[in-house]
């Protein structure tokens, strides 16, 4: 039987040595020239609380195309992500108030409110990619994103700009 220690260190190895990125390898036994790269990204799991069985059957399926994908010499990216889902968030963390300091947002007041939700946002997040780590996906970390990153607000900003120009 393998230990819990096993497969956590065996990933954390294959992830120091880059393997999950999609880079070109000349060494790697039947390597074609200029092969087409692989991305693949799945709907982001909502930062409202632990991975649901929707976001599991992605990640599991996503992991068994990777890895094929891999195995043939396709150079293969896997982006991973968590989504804000700002209402839902919101919902879950006004729930959460309730139940456990029996205080509303409003008496909370806008700028605690908002921390609170930062804060939620930081637990979950810790713990579902920790979750898609633990399936064994071979996301390329580095490359990680949240809808409310500084980069990813930017390009909705252009394109929804750009958008209404079209309009």
């Amino acid at each position: 039987m393998i230990s819990k220690t096993t497969e956590p260190r065996i990933y954390e190895m294959w992830r120091k040595r880059r393997l999950f990125q999609a880079v070109q390898r000349p060494e790697q036994t039947g390597f074609r020239s200029n092969p087409e790269t692989l991305c693949h990204f799945d709907p982001a799991p909502n930062v409202t609380g632990e991975l649901t069985l929707g976001p599991v059957i992605f990640v599991s399926d996503g992991r068994l195309d990777i890895r094929y994908q891999r195995m043939k010499g396709v150079p293969t990216l896997w982006v991973p992500g968590t989504d804000h889902a700002g209402i839902a968030t919101q919902l879950q963390v006004e729930k959460d108030l309730l139940r456990t300091e029996e205080v509303t947002r409003e008496e909370l007041g806008r700028e605690q409110f908002i921390e609170r939700v930062w804060s939620w946002k930081v637990k979950y997040h810790s713990i579902i990619t920790g979750q898609i780590r633990r399936i064994g996906a071979s996301c390329d970390w580095e490359r990680e994103r949240f809808t409310l990153d500084a980069a990813c607000r930017r390009r909705c900003g252009k394109h929804l700009c750009a958008c209404m120009r079209r309009a």
